[in-house]
């Protein structure tokens, strides 16, 4: 009787929404693309895991390249770290670059700019912090447009 009422309670943690489960709805929810929980075609696994693989792939291929060229182990396992790092970190450059931009705000909506003015007549100086594009039309003061000094790099 106890299994049964587990199977149901089982059962009621899984409430279907379609033809995914609560966890799945949720796991796609949190960013994953796939039905069984995956990000853009991987599984979703701890780092510990990703790790002990790169540790037992060095392992493996260092103790072969070392008993195959007869090479001192602290060389070759340097080596092959070294690689890995190498290798990770041009991954995540890759990555990085093939991640689309975010879309731009709507029209309309304030971005942060840093762009200091200057007037030609009197010489008073205007700093904008907000324009509702990236290049927007220069202010003007002594009926005059005022005159670009440069972007502030602070």
């Amino acid at each position: 009787m106890d299994e049964i009422d587990q199977a149901q309670g089982d059962d009621a943690d899984r409430v279907d929404r379609g033809d995914r489960t609560v966890e799945q709805v949720d796991a796609v929810a949190d960013g994953a693309d796939g039905a069984d929980g995956s990000v853009r075609g991987r599984s979703r696994q701890p780092w510990w895991m990703r790790l002990s693989v790169w540790f037992l792939a060095i392992l493996v291929g260092g103790i072969i390249i070392r008993t195959v060229f007869d090479l001192p182990g602290t060389t070759v396992f340097g080596a092959l770290i070294l690689g890995a790092l190498i290798l990770r970190v041009g991954f995540f450059f890759l990555q990085q670059f093939a991640t689309p931009p975010p879309p731009p705000p709507d029209p309309g909506t304030l971005r942060k700019v840093k762009l200091l003015y200057r007037c030609s007549v009197c010489g008073t100086e205007v700093r904008m912090t907000a324009a509702t594009n990236e290049d927007p039309e220069p202010p003007r003061h002594c009926m005059d447009d005022m005159e670009l000094v440069a972007p502030t790099m602070e």
